[in-house]
């Protein structure tokens, strides 16, 4: 017999608020109290019943990746056909879409669907991203449900990282973008958990940070590099998208760095990638990504979604790219021959001339590889606030600010940024978001009045436009690694993973405890603003050394 056996945890949840019913329902209250029934018993006395056709709404509190555990009564009903449509929502207005409506999909998971429940049944429906479930009666009859769960399939990976401080905001932030990797570690980094339930090779970078610096190594992270490396196409950019193979470099960077771990498979695949990098590299030093031989999507110089079709992507994809080779040579782990090669690519890319942009997240990455001009570049990212923030890049975003004297407005940036979306009911952070859109609009767990806008179905861009944008991806969670690596100030030094750095910037915080896992253990770290000083309580595990 040829099986594997499924090593992620499945819990089961009773709804925490029947949010709306219709027709003549009966006994709702009885969905969200106990007991927490194993086992559909039959002729149960607390059910909830649905005389003919009706609906019921259940809000099951935060976003989760499953579906619904559904434990039928007696029912009685004359015929057999689909009576029961079940829709999931990652808010209240997408569970009580049509398909079509505000661009409602069901694209990579199933969230509508009709199906037939027998009574005495005990079954269960869906693998997506939810918060709200609709449950809709179509028949005549009588049905009976003794309980409705909610299913959480997650990783058994337990975080040994945290952080709290004295501010409840970020704390809040901190734990939603927490909250959101822990939904996409599945049994590898997914991107997303209704869309994008796969491994984008681009897309990860954000998310790998965030693991290392909750869960250090794991084996979902070994996982994804693994299958990346074993069953993508050798003839193809990584993800069909040259800008992606230097993401997956710079994810494979952090890996080493942060566990010391390396596979030979992983270095010979980073060596080929550079190799066909190096040939894309014109006399003065610009890119060109058609001259690598390889298939891509036809997005050679595809960024991020807010850059499409933009002229400066281009600037964009050089910028990362050196980038990319400078972080590589600065990482020990990928060995003599790897690093030599990235040196000598690197000193080719940088006879490129300097160029501006006014779009944030490109400005961001010229000033990091100093190849845009540093006052226009800090003038167009500070200007508006967080307002022209790219979800996926807000990590480089705060990064180019916090590097370049301009920490408290990176750090006050993404509270407007991040408590914008937990103002609007945010439980894990989206694919996309503007601060713009929270005028005059909704939060996800309301219906629009009269006048008002929908913060979910009446915004997005690009391939996130109205419900079909994903309200938790995993690239939207860059600042946990910033508050890690800015506000507590902690950092490897050298691409090693035994020796770091400890330069606090606590941005008018009194009191910080973080723990980091480390490939020597966690490290533990307090740290109390007094007196115009920061105080410094550590625990550093045997091996580690902190650098002064």
């Amino acid at each position: 017999m040829t099986f594997f056996s499924e090593k992620r945890r499945k819990d089961y949840l009773l709804p925490v608020k029947v949010v709306e019913y219709g027709g003549n329902v009966r006994y709702t209250e009885r969905l969200t109290q106990g007991p927490l029934m194993e086992q559909n018993m039959f002729d149960y006395p607390d059910y909830c019943e649905i005389l003919g056709k009706g609906y019921v709404i259940l809000d099951f509190g935060r976003e989760y990746f499953g579906g619904i555990r559904l434990f039928f009564h007696s029912n009685g009903y004359p015929s057999i056909k689909p009576y029961l449509r079940i829709r999931f929502g990652e808010s209240l207005g997408e569970c009580c879409s049509e398909i079509g409506e505000k661009n409602a999909v069901t694209d990579h998971s199933t969230r509508d669907m009709v199906c037939y429940m027998p009574p005495n049944s005990d079954m269960e429906w869906g693998a997506t991203g939810y918060r709200f479930v609709r449950l809709d009666f179509l028949e005549e009859g009588i049905f009976r449900l003794n309980r409705v769960y909610g299913t959480y399939v997650h990783s058994e990976s337990d975080p040994m990282g945290s952080f709290t401080c004295d501010n409840q905001l970020v704390n809040d932030i901190f734990n939603t973008a927490a909250h959101t990797l822990h939904l996409n570690m599945q049994n590898c980094v997914w991107d997303g958990i209704k869309r994008d339930q796969h491994i984008w090779c681009g897309d990860l970078y954000p998310e790998i940070l965030g693991i290392l610096y909750l869960y250090g190594d794991c084996r979902e992270l070994e996982n994804t590099f693994d299958y990346i490396i074993e069953y993508s196409p050798r003839n193809h950019w990584h993800s069909n998208i040259p800008l992606y193979t230097m993401w997956f470099l710079l994810c494979m960077k952090e890996y080493f760095s942060k566990t010391g771990k390396v596979k030979p498979a992983y270095v010979e695949e980073a060596k080929r990638s550079l190799l066909i990098i190096e040939k894309c590299i014109e006399d003065d030093g610009s890119l060109c990504f058609e001259k690598g031989d390889l298939i891509h999507g036809g997005k050679p110089y595809f960024f991020d979604w807010p850059t499409v079709g933009k002229p400066d992507s281009v600037f964009a994809c050089y910028a990362l790219t050196l980038y990319t080779l400078r972080e590589i040579i600065e990482c020990r782990y990928f060995g003599n021959e790897v690093i030599a090669l990235a040196k000598a690519i690197e000193k080719r890319l940088s006879l490129r001339s300097k160029e501006d942009s006014e779009v944030k997240a490109i400005s961001a990455l010229g000033l990091l590889v100093d190849k845009s001009d540093r006052d226009t570049s800090l003038k167009y990212i500070l200007e508006g606030g967080a307002k022209g923030y790219s979800m996926f890049m807000t990590y480089f975003i705060s990064k180019a600010l916090a590097e370049n004297g301009h920490m408290q407005d990176a750090f006050e940036n993404n509270l407007k940024y991040y408590g914008g979306m937990l103002k609007m009911g945010a439980t894990s952070f989206w694919e996309g978001f503007n601060v713009e859109w929270m005028e005059n609009a909704c939060g996800i767990t309301e219906r629009p009045k009269e006048g008002q806008k929908d913060i979910h179905g009446d915004f997005g861009e690009c391939c996130y436009i109205g419900y079909r944008h994903s309200l938790c991806h995993g690239w939207s969670c860059g600042v946990l690694a910033y508050f890690i690596e800015y506000l507590v100030g902690f950092k490897l030094d050298n691409g090693d993973c035994t020796r770091f750095t400890l330069k606090p910037n606590l941005c008018g915080l009194k009191h910080v405890q973080c723990k980091i896992p480390t490939a020597r253990g966690v490290l533990e770290i307090e740290l109390t603003q007094k007196d115009g000083e920061i105080e410094r309580r550590l625990h550093i595990p045997e091996g580690m050394t902190l650098v002064e």
